[in-house]
């Protein structure tokens, strides 16, 4: 056995999965908070914990959540494990910094594709390789999105790895180049997920503006906006898991 699957399956799997063999994981449909905290768990019925993952169902529909620390690494961890079991559908639900002027904080940002500018995903495709959603679980999910009165854009983001080097500069360079967002997580799963033959896409949700400097920490009615963009996004995720559970 190569070390890479060695450290993979006796320590990695582990932590995550704890004492549960991931060949004995059946649930189809995985949500992944990208290092927030959003509420899709408390979505959930029948919920039983194993590792760092939690198993329940929504609206009848087995779903399994688990939440990673900002950044590619834990994602990189999270998606070879979970590579190994038998899900086929991946939901990231992330932060993001708003670019552009309608972007306010609380809306929903699907990206259509991702820069990768992280670096880790240099590992698993040639540069270039776009980072983007499946297609049609993408479509699945603006089609549940045009249906509610709900602030989202649909457009490019671009992923980083070092958010303490995004100055003005930067930001300025990204807003100038129409980036609707920046995150650190988007690429990773769109090319892990491609890497693995994993379906998968993200809902983003504004929690500050780098071009404007603004942070919803700064105010309650940012933070609340936020906070309701995460249910919102919650919620999609679910109707989108259950109309394609549906066929």
């Amino acid at each position: 056995m190569e070390f890479n699957e060695l450290i993979l399956k006796e320590v990695i799997a582990k932590g995550i999965l704890g004492e549960k063999p991931w060949d004995e994981i059946e649930e189809k449909y995985l949500v992944i908070n990208l290092g927030i905290s959003a509420n899709f768990e408390e979505l959930l019925e029948d919920t039983t914990r194993e590792g760092s993952l939690t198993f329940g169902t929504y609206e009848g529909v087995p779903v399994a959540v688990t939440t990673i620390f900002p950044g590619t690494l834990s994602l990189e961890f999270m998606m070879n494990v979970i590579a190994k079991t038998k899900v086929e559908y991946v939901f990231g639900i992330g932060a993001v910094g708003a670019l552009q002027d309608q972007v306010q904080i609380g809306h929903i940002l699907l990206p259509i594709q991702s820069f990768r500018g992280e670096g880790m995903t240099d590992y698993y495709a040639p540069k270039n390789v776009p980072a983007k959603p499946d297609e049609l679980v993408y479509k699945e999910l603006v089609s549940k999105l045009a249906m509610q009165d709900i602030g989202y854009h649909v457009g490019k983001c671009f992923t980083t790895s070092s958010i303490c080097t995004e100055n003005d500069e930067f930001i300025g360079g990204l807003v100038k180049d129409n980036y609707l967002g920046v995150d650190s997580e988007t690429a990773a799963l769109f090319i892990l997920a491609r890497t693995f033959g994993i379906k998968s896409v993200a809902l983003l949700v504004a929690s500050d503006h780098p071009a404007k400097k603004i942070l919803a920490v700064e105010s309650k009615d940012y933070q609340i906006a936020y906070g309701e963009g995460l249910e919102r996004a919650s919620q999609i995720v679910g109707e989108t898991i259950v109309a394609l559970h549906q066929g």
